[in-house]
């Protein structure tokens, strides 16, 4: 565990050979860091909750700390950028790991009027897509 910014706990996972475990093992290896972020997101909106009658700062900062906490929790389940979420979504669809970059390669050649590869069949071409 590592600290981000100074306060948020960040869940680090070595995520080297974590393509050889079988699939039940990676969808919980990949799911643990967003489970765990929306279990601290919980207990600070329940501090908020708990602490904010009696207007201590105490509440007020467990409310500004689970905002930011649910923002990183946005951030790091996005499918669109290769964090949590993405391998999550790749486990879970049985995708290649590296199907992110074929993506962003088709879309590069879409963008820049290049044709696509030949060797590609028109279903991969509309799942790339």
């Amino acid at each position: 565990m590592a600290l981000s910014m100074g306060f948020h706990p960040r869940f680090y996972i070595d995520r080297s050979e974590m393509f050889q475990l079988s699939r039940q093992k990676q969808v919980w290896t990949f799911a643990t860091p967003l489970l765990l972020r929306l279990g601290i997101i919980v207990l600070r909106v329940l501090t908020w909750y708990f602490m904010g009658r009696t207007k201590t700062a105490l509440g007020t900062s467990a409310i500004s700390l689970a905002y930011s906490a649910f923002l990183e929790f946005l951030f790091n389940s996005s499918p669109l950028l290769p964090t949590d979420g993405y391998y999550l979504l790749v486990t879970l669809l049985k995708l290649p790991p590296n199907y992110i970059k074929r993506v962003y390669k088709t879309w590069d050649m879409i963008l820049s009027r290049r044709p696509l590869p030949k060797s590609l069949s028109t279903k991969k071409k509309l799942v790339l897509i």
